[in-house]
């Protein structure tokens, strides 16, 4: 055990000395790692130096990693001083990238898949963060704001653009219900509140806005005007089980899904697809029974809460995003 430790102070040695003694190992990475951490120490001060375009990237860098290891204070004077630069022209212009070229620079959104990036969007993200962690929620509005609309920025596909754009509803959400503007923020995520990333934001929102009583009421209507209607053919899927064995084999699996929606908040909307067996075919019985099972109907009927279906409660990660 002591040799363990013995071994592991040594390479924390290591690091750091090195870190110090070659230029290029003491820059922090753009994504915190533990090491970058250990480097804190050492960058400590680069924040106090006049922002210019050698230093820009590392300033950024030490704010963001500041940020993770949670020394917030310093993280958002960092990103404040970011968002007020108006020299650097890292801070001062979009960035663009295109990941069919293998994530080369661009002048321009240039295929499938490429992205604009600007550091004054992701500063004011940060420090709308931060501004929620410590309850201001008018500043964390202020900033969520302008990533939104003034340092906005474009992702050319499907995946990027829907993740970017739940986490700024995510963040305009939790900002309106810190100022109790209960309307807002539930008019901010409604349309998307079966989302895996926002239903349980959504639930705790309306769950405080409105009464128990209310809430029943609400969904006893929704009910009530609940919609489906069949698709006209069949899903067919190709499932291989064994892969990779001897006996791998394919088949090919049918069944008939169908759209099913409800009104709630007088807003339609659309329910997630059900979960369905080879040859099952949907009906609107099969799917009022599986919404009546989902953790989203239980929670606002106070039901007790279940994670074991379609409708699973998770919680976002920002740091993933």
């Amino acid at each position: 055990m002591k040799q363990k430790i013995l071994i592991l102070s040594i390479s924390l040695i290591i690091i750091l000395f090195d870190s110090c003694v070659q230029g290029k190992k003491n820059k922090l990475n753009e994504f915190p790692t533990t090491p970058d951490n250990l480097l804190l120490s050492i960058n400590t001060n680069l924040d106090k130096q006049r922002i210019d375009d050698e230093n820009a990237k590392q300033i950024f860098n030490l704010g963001e990693t500041s940020f993770y290891a949670k020394e917030y204070e310093k993280s958002k004077n960092i990103f404040l001083n970011i968002i007020g630069n108006d020299t650097s022209k890292l801070y001062n212009q979009n960035h663009y990238y295109s990941s069919d070229l293998g994530g080369v620079k661009t002048d321009k959104l240039q295929g499938y898949g490429s992205f604009s990036l600007n550091y004054k969007n992701k500063a004011a993200i940060y420090l709308t963060q931060i501004y929620i962690e410590e309850q201001s929620f008018d500043k964390a509005l202020k900033y969520i704001s302008l990533a939104d609309k003034v340092y906005s920025i474009q992702y050319n596909c499907g995946t990027g653009h829907r993740s970017y754009n739940m986490k700024l509803k995510y963040l305009y959400a939790l900002s309106y219900k810190g100022l109790k503007q209960y309307d807002k923020a539930i008019e901010k995520i409604l349309p998307d509140c079966f989302d895996w990333q926002l239903s349980s934001t959504f639930i705790k929102i309306v769950k405080e806005k409105y009464s128990k009583e209310e809430l029943l009421q609400e969904m006893d209507n929704a009910l009530k005007n609940f919609e489906f209607t069949q698709d006209l053919t069949y899903t067919e899927v190709h499932v291989t089980r064994n892969s990779g064995n001897e006996n791998q084999n394919t088949t090919i699996e049918k069944y008939l899904l169908g759209k099913a929606s409800i009104n709630f908040f007088d807003y339609k909307l659309e329910l997630p697809k059900m979960s369905l067996e080879n040859g099952q075919i949907a009906t609107k019985k099969m799917c009022i029974k599986d919404f009546k099972q989902s953790n989203f109907y239980k929670e606002l009927t106070g039901k007790k809460f279940n994670d074991q279906n379609i409708f699973n409660q998770g919680t976002i990660n920002l740091k993933g995003w």
